[in-house]
């Protein structure tokens, strides 16, 4: 590992140092945790099991980590206490429906999926994305260091980097519900979906450069953006979509496992099913009373919604309800914005007794239940292996559509932000499994071009080997993508600037791409 001569910067070097002998890694009680990256479930595609103590021991911590931030600078929006609403960061997209059957929440994120499939992992990542314990700054190669480990994280890191990281507000952005959940008819008959948003705004989106500036100039841009266009009557609209038709059969099936979190379903098979629309027709009253103090979780489902095997959603079932009793406290649910109004009786209220089966009661009854859990029979971890299906995203964008937006937006927005050398070429490790890809991360990494080549030349553990034929190419191509850079300027590249030079770059590299050894 190379030291970037910032003792900030260094922090895993240093923590490094520090630890001369490995040790094993312990629960709270002091036992020993025999496998840190996977959950415990009812087979390979099965619902996690509360029996899982590992999962539970370091979710309940995470969940208490923090106290609530401090009145006078809680931002209430954004990733953390002062951050930007124009960071390149996936936005929350959460929406509560009161029903007379309970409370639905849909919370979701504007994109269509996440880093990672198992729900065990996200402590960590999440630590990863905040800042350093010691120096108390984002640290890029600790962020860097996860996500080059993690092959899976490449689809959601594609999506974060090219232009929709950085939404023109939130009018502008879709919400997806991203699990896949379960849809129950009245017969009983049940099939797999997925919930939609898409802004009837139109996707809009911030160059990287208007961002910084705001990021200065005015945190709360996207805030004021939507508080303004309300006010004035110019209600932000979202249309709701279901995507369905699934069938457990077909979930068997299936080419790749529908219940991964990092992976879409193509809309081609599953195509969108017009079913509603939302519009925000007023701002709240008292922010804290509506918004501060709101608390979703993805347990609160309604008749006829039901849970998928998705691990990560299994694993959110737990945490959500578990962080809003250390947030909020152990009756958050009675605060008017998170309260079922139009639902009727409650067991388990002080009105009455808070036992359900009663000699003299004839309000409670039982719901039908349509739950239920396929007859799997085994108890799995399973190891995330990298695959056809782990790289969906190479296979998405592999269109001659997509070429010119990835290479571009990727150069523009130089994905690899890790100052270590080492942090880069196991990055690259990622993207060399598509061959769009791993021409807009060696373009981003041009800096680096000399140390790529001895490692092609000699050493196979992070890229494949090549002959000498492949490296002249490569120089060629490095030479090219370093002519592009120079003289269009990609770094703040649009549209219009394609003609004349830039489509003649993006020819050659599609020529280099098709007589190289780059494999799809």
């Amino acid at each position: 590992m190379t030291k970037t001569g910032e003792p900030c910067e260094d922090q895993l070097e240093t923590f490094k140092r520090g630890q001369p002998k490995p040790h094993t890694m312990t629960m709270s009680n002091g036992a020993p945790i025999y496998d840190k990256n996977n959950i415990l479930s009812v087979g390979q595609r099965g619902p996690m099991l509360l029996q899982d103590v590992v999962y539970l021991d370091e979710m309940s911590h995470f969940d208490r980590e923090r106290i609530p931030e401090r009145v006078v600078h809680a931002k209430g929006a954004g990733g953390e206490s002062g951050s930007a609403d124009t960071a390149r960061d996936p936005r929350g997209f959460a929406v509560k429906f009161y029903t007379e059957e309970g409370n639905w929440d849909l919370v979701g994120n504007n994109t269509p999926i996440f880093f990672i499939r198992d729900p065990l992992l996200f402590p960590n990542f999440i630590h990863t994305q905040k800042r350093n314990p010691q120096t108390h700054l984002k640290d890029m190669n600790m962020m860097w260091d996860f996500f080059s480990l993690r092959p899976e994280t490449m689809h959601q890191l594609m999506f974060l980097f090219s232009d929709r990281g950085i939404p023109d507000g939130y009018r502008h952005m879709n919400g997806y519900g991203s699990h896949t959940f379960k849809l129950v008819n009245k017969d009983g008959k049940a099939v797999y979906c997925k919930f939609h948003f898409k802004t009837a705004q139109k996707i809009k989106n911030l160059p990287a450069s208007e961002a910084g500036r705001l990021s200065g100039e005015d945190p709360d841009y996207s805030i004021r953006d939507l508080f303004n266009s309300i006010e004035k009557g110019d209600f932000p609209q979202w249309n709701f979509y279901i995507q369905v038709v699934m069938t457990f059969e077909q979930a068997e099936k299936w080419k790749f496992n529908p219940f991964d979190l990092t992976k879409v379903w193509p809309h081609s098979e599953y195509p969108l099913i017009p079913v509603g629309k939302m519009v925000l027709n007023r701002n709240p009253k008292n922010y804290f009373a509506e918004v501060e103090q709101s608390a979703f979780s993805p347990a609160h489902v309604v008749p006829g919604i039901e849970f998928s095997p998705d691990k990560m959603l299994q694993g959110r079932l737990f945490a959500y309800p578990d962080t809003h009793f250390h947030r909020l406290g152990t009756n958050y649910i009675h605060l008017p914005i998170n309260c079922p109004f139009r639902a009727r009786a409650k067991f388990w209220t002080k009105a009455n007794v808070t036992v359900w089966q009663k000699t003299f009661s004839t309000l409670l009854k039982i719901a039908k239940d349509s739950f239920r859990i396929e007859p799997l029979i085994t108890l799995h971890r399973n190891t995330v292996t990298v695959s056809n299906s782990t790289y969906q995203a190479p296979c998405t964008y592999s269109n001659e559509a997509c070429l010119d937006f990835l290479i571009l937006t990727v150069l523009a927005h130089r994905i690899c932000f890790s100052n270590l050398p080492t942090f880069r070429l196991l990055s690259l490790n990622l993207f060399w499994y598509n061959k769009i890809f791993s021409i807009a991360i060696f373009a981003s990494l041009i800096e680096t071009c000399d140390a790529l080549l001895m490692i092609m030349q000699g050493n196979s553990e992070y890229l494949p080997t090549a002959n000498s034929t492949q490296i002249r190419q490569f120089r060629l191509f490095l030479k090219v993508i370093a002519e592009c850079k120079c003289q269009s300027k990609l770094m703040a590249i649009k549209e219009r600037e394609l003609q004349n030079r830039g489509r003649r770059q993006l020819h050659l590299i599609r020529t280099f791409i098709n007589n190289t050894y780059f494999e799809v």
